[in-house]
């Protein structure tokens, strides 16, 4: 929980508003007959919950995409307009015109630029080493062809369905 608060914090909320997500969690947590475990405040949280997996957390890049033509744009600086061109050879001059269409708008109260349609991906190269060097992820993915058999027309995972039987068949 306090992972995910940190995580929610550092892209989309206030320190107002994650410290009272704080104390919301500590009542929760003291109103269930435990004492309360999580930190008060942003700085104590980001102090004492260090990311166990610094590649899944920092190599995190932001990209923009042009919410017309869906264009992704992975450049530090990207472009204020969007440079794609739909059909560059096409005999007809307005179809090899650049999409043009803002990637940014400019925030009226702060005059800052942001993007209009962004996200952040992860080298997934990166992530499946991450996963894999994890001690036992290699048992926990070969888990369905180790257990035990079930009884005819009894399902108590994925693995007794229909499609999943059909998909290994394949």
């Amino acid at each position: 929980l306090a992972i995910c608060v940190l995580t929610l914090y550092s892209n989309a909320l206030t320190r107002r508003v994650a410290e009272l997500i704080l104390l919301i969690l500590n009542t929760a947590i003291m109103s269930l007959g435990h004492q309360g475990q999580l930190p008060v405040t942003v700085s104590t949280l980001s102090s004492r919950y260090e990311p166990t997996d610094d590649v899944l957390f920092n190599s995190a890049k932001a990209a923009v995409s042009c919410s017309k033509c869906h264009y992704v744009d992975y450049r530090a600086s990207p472009p204020t307009h969007c440079p794609y061109t739909m059909f560059p050879n096409h005999p007809f001059a307005p179809q090899r015109a650049p999409c043009g269409h803002p990637l940014f708008k400019i925030n009226p109260v702060s005059k800052k630029q942001y993007a209009i349609k962004a996200f952040a991906h992860q080298d997934i190269a990166k992530v499946l080493d991450v996963f894999f060097s994890r001690p036992g992820f290699i048992d926990s993915i070969n888990h369905w062809r180790n257990r035990a058999s079930t009884p005819e027309g009894t399902m108590c995972d994925i693995y007794d369905g229909k499609m999943w039987t059909e998909l290994m068949d394949n």
